[in-house]
């Protein structure tokens, strides 16, 4: 399959960024990711 053909998706664009925010996270906002992963509709995302 070609990359060309995936569709974008505002999803396929937050995972980049979603690498790079862990990257450089404390512990704590490790955490708060990852529970946003599981649980965005109960999680405020840290801005």
């Amino acid at each position: 399959m070609d990359f060309e053909e995936i569709p974008y998706s505002e999803t396929n664009a937050i995972i980049p960024w979603f690498i790079n925010m862990i990257e450089h996270s404390s512990e704590d906002e490790k955490k708060q990711l990852i529970k946003f992963l599981k649980y965005p509709e109960k999680t405020p995302l840290l801005t």
